[in-house]
């Protein structure tokens, strides 16, 4: 048999695809003397699979003793199911809380949605316009009046600015003064 069909037949049956009949073409390649120098190493397990082929068991009691101690242990084994009355259970009392929650929104915010004050029941049409339109320039002024306090500090700035300059200018007569022949 060719060596690069061994090698993709031992690819197969190291991926678990191959069939009977190509496991029994590898262990007779295996067992025969023929086996290149990189194959070697998979030798040993055919040589294995081809002694213990026909082995029987020393005691031939253990069969029967481990199907035994299987279903013993089978049987111990408690099995985990969730039953349906707890299952009905736990969904019923999830929809009863998200009622009692959306109930306690409701009456939480009952008052600030369908109770309108009684003063602004009263206050209609133009009067209405006259409020809101009062509240915002009230909220325009105090927002404004903040803003100036902002802008009195600008002023001590341009203060400081202003005698900055006159620094300058004191620097540049003296030097004029003190030593007219560098101006020129």
């Amino acid at each position: 048999m060719n060596i690069k069909e061994i090698e993709i037949l031992l690819e197969k049956y190291f991926g678990g695809e191959s069939s009977l009949k190509e496991e029994k073409i590898l262990q007779e390649f295996f067992c025969s003397g023929e086996v290149p120098e990189h194959l070697k190493q998979h030798r040993q397990l055919f040589g294995f699979f081809r002694d213990t082929r026909g082995e029987i068991l020393a005691n031939p009691a253990f069969e029967q003793k481990l199907e035994e101690k299987l279903c013993m242990q089978k049987e111990e084994t408690p099995v985990i199911s969730l039953q349906p009355r707890r299952a009905r259970f736990l969904y019923v009392t999830g929809i009863a809380a998200g009622v009692l929650l959306l109930v306690g929104l409701f009456f939480t915010f009952q008052k600030e949605v369908f109770n309108k004050p009684e003063s602004q029941t009263a206050v209609t049409g133009t009067a209405l316009a006259y409020a809101q339109a009062q509240q915002a320039l009230m909220l325009v002024s105090e927002n404004f009046n903040k803003g100036m306090d902002k802008v009195q500090y600008l002023s001590e700035f341009n203060k400081g600015i202003e005698k900055m300059q006159m620094l300058s200018n004191f620097y540049t007569y003296q030097t004029q003064i003190i030593n007219p022949d560098l101006t020129k």
